[in-house]
């Protein structure tokens, strides 16, 4: 009976928490400008009583994170905003890295240097600093688009781990998208 319950508990590990490779989404509620989809390409798997999946990146708390879950420093790995209809923005907004507390953080990898894609084909590369301040991205142009994808593409490495992390993603809709 005892073998029967480990296989079972195994099993269901290995579904729930164990493929750190698939990709994680969330919907976020609907809010004064609809709902975002959020989407990221891997997800660490839960540790401790913690969850890194993509809801963690858009939920407003900067204690929480996105970590990407594959082998490595995270390079080419992505988390997509996707809105419900077009939306015109030319501001971004990142608190970037584990910014729990300056422990975490400097523990953990942050991206370096990200590119930033849109849905009309537009591309934009940015270096991010090494603060767990929240930080604004301003694009050279203002874009109307239904999707915003972050791929990073070089890290700050953490000091104990390679898992690179972000708290915090969002789009500035507030300045051309009121009726």
């Amino acid at each position: 009976m005892k073998n029967i319950i480990l296989i079972v508990l195994i099993c269901l590990f290995a579904l729930w928490g164990g493929n750190t490779e698939a990709a994680d989404s969330w919907n976020s509620p609907d809010g004064q400008f609809g709902r975002t989809t959020v989407t990221v390409s891997s997800v660490l798997a839960p540790q401790s009583g913690n969850f890194y999946g993509a809801r963690s990146a858009f939920d407003g708390n900067p204690s929480t994170a996105w970590v990407e879950g594959v082998d490595g420093y995270g390079v080419n790995e992505w988390i997509k905003l996707a809105f419900g209809s077009p939306m015109k923005f030319k501001s971004l907004y990142i608190t970037n890295g584990y910014a729990k507390n300056n422990d975490v953080y400097l523990k953990n990898s942050r991206p370096k240097k990200i590119r930033l894609d849109v849905d009309s084909g537009q591309s934009f590369e940015h270096t991010l600093s090494d603060t767990s301040a929240s930080q604004i991205i301003i694009l050279p142009l203002a874009v109307s688009s239904t999707s915003v994808k972050l791929t990073i593409l070089s890290v700050y490495p953490g000091s104990k781990y390679m898992d690179t992390c972000i708290s915090e993603f969002t789009a500035d809709f507030e300045e051309f998208n009121y009726q």
